[in-house]
């Protein structure tokens, strides 16, 4: 009966043991679960952004295409477009200035942008420069300003990441990116290794906009950490 008790005892202790063993295996396999969740997430709201940039565009060009073709000058149009168009390639270079000047802020913006959805990282990081560049004061260069953030963060450049989306909060701390960017600051200081100011950004966000969907990523992603 001792034996039998003994043995009991001990096989009671091994099966405590592997349960243990469990339950950490458990966590840390919920802790994973949690940032994968958090980085599907952020990529899925980023893929519904381009869905709806690129399907505005498409309207945009079908209605375009539309007015023009229906219009009954359509064939002038065209012969008139020709002309200017051989106008301009008879011009000395000392008139390429003038022409450059005249550029459409929304026509610069947007292919910035299609470039980022392209994966064309540099290219629009060049279109966003030059259209903070040329509008500073627009409507959307708070938009430009953290895009140009995005294509440092999507070449894994989170050091340079880090300043650009500050720059957002600093120049434009009214604008609609400050969640976006003090979001993409904990990512990156996540990516850096920097959990301590990972989580200072991240509760950043659920504090100053607690029902907004960048809460909800932060939050996601500080309970993975923790």
């Amino acid at each position: 009966m001792k034996n039998r008790l003994v043995s009991l005892q001990n096989e009671n202790q091994e099966l405590k043991q592997q349960l243990q063993e469990l339950e950490q295996t458990m966590q840390k396999l919920e802790k994973q679960l949690s940032r994968d969740r958090a980085d599907l997430l952020t990529e899925m709201e980023e893929l519904k952004r381009q869905s709806q940039f690129l399907n505005q565009i498409i309207e945009d060009n079908i209605s375009q295409m539309s007015k023009y073709m229906t219009s009954p000058k359509s064939s002038s149009y065209r012969s008139t477009a020709a002309t200017q168009s051989q106008n301009l390639l008879k011009q000395d270079t000392t008139s390429i200035p003038s022409t450059v000047e005249q550029i459409d802020p929304q026509k610069l913006y947007d292919s910035a942008y299609l470039d980022i959805t392209r994966g064309n990282n540099e290219l629009a990081r060049m279109g966003f420069t030059e259209y903070l560049n040329r509008f500073p004061e627009s409507a959307l260069a708070d938009n430009a300003q953290y895009w140009i953030g995005e294509t440092y963060y999507a070449s894994e450049d989170f050091g340079r990441a880090i300043q650009e989306f500050n720059k957002v909060i600093s120049n434009y701390s009214r604008g609609d990116k400050l969640a976006a960017s003090l979001l993409k600051i904990g990512f990156s200081y996540l990516k850096l290794g920097d959990s301590t100011n990972a989580k200072k950004y991240l509760n950043q966000v659920i504090r100053q906009f607690p029902y907004s969907e960048e809460a909800k990523l932060a939050q996601n992603r500080i309970s993975g950490l923790n």
